[in-house]
């Protein structure tokens, strides 16, 4: 984020908080003032017209680069905040930027005259906004991201937490202490969990099998339809055999009785003709008497 204002004065030196304070507003300057006190800004180059300097934020490092060129209070920041006309991070560098020990009445200042869109300062997100006074101040934040980071590096390799920052009771201990508390909960589930994993292994073998089995079904199907199709068969032409041979044994109950009657016919007839012969012998008796008696 660059920016750019109209200033009197000479020096960055001589840019005191309350000319700062006039022109970022009360919310950024007190921002700024705090990552001051947190001990979060490094001046890495500094003299009267340029300032080189890194602010440590609890989202990671930004560097700011303030010049004094022309009547112009040039700042440059890698933040992408929108805070008009210029960040917390270039109020607390200036801040951090040794001043003379005495300002006198006549000293020049940030000139609040200028234009309006150049010095007004937007409105800042409530979110981007840290009430004051805090339970949890900025170096308690940038250490708890530290250990955060080392934490999830940590538990990424399966490695035991880091030893937590010597901080005083507070926020920040709570969260380190809650985290502690969950990974060690983590670790005392881990058996579990493995256990669990077996078992989980196990059931998919079990249901692998029970796939393949289910898998195969279908083809037993197929083939127990196809044998119970060929008996439905089997059993259709052996009932067409049942019918054929009921129809058989009618016939030779039939012929039976005609048989039976034809034997009949013939035992009576065969009587009769013994009947016929009994007669028959009889009259070639008497019919040989009579012509014997014929001869004498």
């Amino acid at each position: 984020m660059r920016n750019k204002l109209p200033c009197s004065a000479q020096t960055l030196s001589q840019i005191q908080p309350d000319m700062i304070q006039s022109v970022v507003g009360p919310q950024v300057f007190q921002l700024g003032k705090e990552y001051h006190s947190a001990n979060c800004v490094e001046i890495i180059e500094a003299d009267d017209d340029q300032i080189l300097s890194e602010v440590t934020g609890p989202f990671g490092l930004y560097e700011q680069t303030i010049q004094l060129k022309g009547g112009h209070l040039l700042t440059k920041c890698s933040c992408t905040s929108n805070e008009q006309p210029f960040c917390r991070h270039c109020v607390a560098v200036l801040l951090g930027n040794p001043h003379p020990g005495t300002v006198v009445d006549s000293a020049p200042s940030v000139e609040s005259s200028a234009s309006p869109e150049a010095v007004k300062p937007e409105a800042v997100k409530d979110e981007d906004v840290v009430g004051s006074p805090l339970s949890v101040n900025l170096h308690h934040i940038t250490a708890l991201i530290d250990w955060l980071q080392r934490a999830t590096r940590a538990l990424d390799r399966g490695h035991a937490l880091p030893e937590a920052p010597a901080l005083a009771l507070g926020d920040v201990m709570g969260w380190i202490r809650g985290i502690q508390n969950l990974h060690a909960r983590w670790r005392a589930s881990e058996e579990k969990r493995m256990a669990a994993e077996a078992e989980l292994l196990t059931r998919a073998g079990q249901l692998e099998t029970l796939m393949k089995e289910l898998e195969a079904l279908p083809r037993e199907a197929s083939q127990a339809q196809t044998i119970c199709n060929g008996m439905q068969h089997a059993v259709a032409n052996s009932r067409k055999m049942l019918s054929k041979l009921g129809d058989m044994a009618k016939e030779r109950d039939r012929i039976e009785e005609q048989l039976k009657s034809t034997a009949d016919d013939l035992l009576q007839q065969g009587i009769e003709l013994d009947s016929l012969l009994v007669s028959l012998k009889e009259v070639s008796s008497v019919i040989q008497g009579v012509g014997g008696s014929a001869v004498h």
